[in-house]
């Protein structure tokens, strides 16, 4: 007797659950003989967005500017609050603050971010293109700051899961610029070489950290949960930072602190070949230049040599006494006939036309 398939699925949605970059759920089949599972993934991003859209939370399309720029806000806080009530849930099923069960898993993304560094010697894109890697499998926020020859502390990278939020973010740092001077934060890790972590962000270090009232709120208002930074080194030297930031329901531990170091000891690897790479460039193309201009000095110098030989030649044939020229060594190179008269050398001064 054949069953039909709406009886034979007993559980439309069982679970579900972060996994890579992805939703897991799970459906229970029951036959006659055989039940098993059918398990399906789908984008995590694409379920927060939907579950937001479901529940009518989406920006209006139309209206005026300020309704829409209302829209917007409401729109940010509404993925902003699902997310961090999806990442709760998780946190409460027993996950860490990384994405990344087995050590397999683990490995696999060792390996992935390592092709993308060694993919171009334009580090600037392979670090962006690592930092897009780390979010949201690692972190919700990730950011590589790297010092440069002069001291000065540049980002180069910076990747959330929403467009909207790296915007909101430029915008945030341009009004809040960053405090690398403080005892705490990238510089710290610039200036000490050590890794640090947060593994709660306290509303009282919010309250600590706010350069005024409209701050702290806007940083209420990201729910942090926690966070890591990690040099990014290479022959003894620390060239820059790798940071995460993790929303509320999230925690790093000690053992995601190794991993985010040793992805960090990959960048500042690749970092360090290409900048090698840029300044042996550089050095060649001083010395091709430095031997072009010796090449033409040398081709000058050649040049008048010779035209003070032929006037010297000239010089020496037109005298009316006896007179000789000698190289370095003491060897005659040039003569002229009143000396071969004096001391009878028979050699015969040719003009041009009689030589021909």
């Amino acid at each position: 007797m054949q069953m039909p398939v709406r009886d034979a699925i007993g559980t439309h949605w069982a679970y579900y659950s972060f996994f890579d970059l992805f939703v897991k759920f799970s459906i229970r089949v029951r036959l006659p003989v055989l039940q098993f599972s059918l398990y399906l993934w789908t984008n995590a991003s694409a379920f927060v967005y939907g579950e937001c859209m479901a529940a009518g939370q989406t920006s209006p399309a139309s209206g005026t500017s300020s309704d829409a720029t209302q829209g917007e806000e409401a729109h940010n806080q509404a993925l902003l609050d699902r997310t961090v009530e999806f990442s709760a849930t998780q946190a409460q099923r027993g996950h860490s603050g990384f994405l990344l069960g087995s050590e397999g898993e683990k490995i696999q993304f060792l390996l992935k971010a390592s092709e993308i560094l060694s993919s171009s010697l334009d580090y600037e894109t392979t670090l962006k293109s690592v930092a897009d890697l780390v979010v949201p499998r690692l972190a919700e926020w990730c950011t590589v700051h790297l010092q440069e020859k002069d001291g000065s502390i540049e980002r180069v990278a910076l990747a959330h899961a929403d467009p909207k939020m790296i915007v909101f973010a430029e915008e945030l740092n341009k009004r809040y610029p960053s405090d690398y001077s403080a005892p705490q934060g990238i510089g710290q890790v610039l200036r000490t070489g050590k890794a640090e972590m947060m593994a709660e962000i306290t509303d009282e270090m919010l309250v600590k950290g706010a350069k005024d009232e409209e701050h702290l709120r806007i940083t209420r208002s990201l729910k942090l949960g926690s966070y890591m930074a990690v040099p990014l080194k290479a022959r003894g030297r620390t060239l820059g930072v790798l940071s995460f930031l993790s929303i509320a329901g999230r925690h790093y531990a000690e053992a995601d602190l190794a991993f985010a170091g040793s992805l960090g000891l990959r960048c500042g690897l690749a970092v360090d070949n290409a900048r090698l790479y840029f300044e042996l460039q550089e050095l060649n193309q001083g010395l091709e230049q430095k031997v072009q201009v010796r090449t033409e000095e040398l081709r000058h110098a050649q040049e008048q040599d010779r035209s003070n030989l032929h006037r010297l030649k000239t010089m020496l044939a037109n005298l009316p006494i006896a007179a000789l020229m000698t190289d370095a060594h003491g060897h005659i190179i040039e003569l002229n006939q009143e000396y071969c008269h004096l001391f009878n050398w028979h050699i015969r001064f040719a003009s041009p036309k009689e030589k021909s």
